[in-house]
């Protein structure tokens, strides 16, 4: 059995479940852009959370954190602000994962090694 190197990245993938089924469980299914961006941003979340959990690459927490900042604007970039249980429901959800991702960055064992040179390794 593998064992997980960061607790962070199981919690990421759990996020973007949720994410996934967020718009049925909280009821903001009316609203289309909400959902399709909810369904796709968090399946997208989950499976990268996985992928890190497997094998850890710094560009991935890189990606996660893209994924939770898209999380935190989309209601405006999308126009849903006005739902206000789906908008929300991103900002904690995209607050969370950046934060998870950032702090798994900083708190990597062999930072300098995977940080000199490239990251795309």
């Amino acid at each position: 059995m593998r064992r997980v190197r960061h607790w962070q990245d199981p919690v990421t993938a759990l996020v973007g479940a949720w994410m996934v089924v967020a718009p049925w469980v909280i009821d903001y299914q009316g609203d289309h852009p909400a959902i399709v961006n909810s369904v796709a941003t968090g399946a997208a979340l989950a499976l990268l959370g996985v992928l890190s959990s497997l094998v850890f690459r710094h560009w991935q927490e890189l990606l996660a954190a893209a994924l939770a900042l898209w999380l935190f604007v989309c209601p405006w970039a999308l126009g849903f602000v006005n739902v206000k249980l789906a908008a929300f429901n991103a900002e904690i959800a995209g607050s969370a994962v950046f934060l998870l991702a950032i702090w798994t960055m900083l708190s990597q064992d062999d930072q300098q090694d995977e940080w000199s040179g490239t990251i795309f390794r």
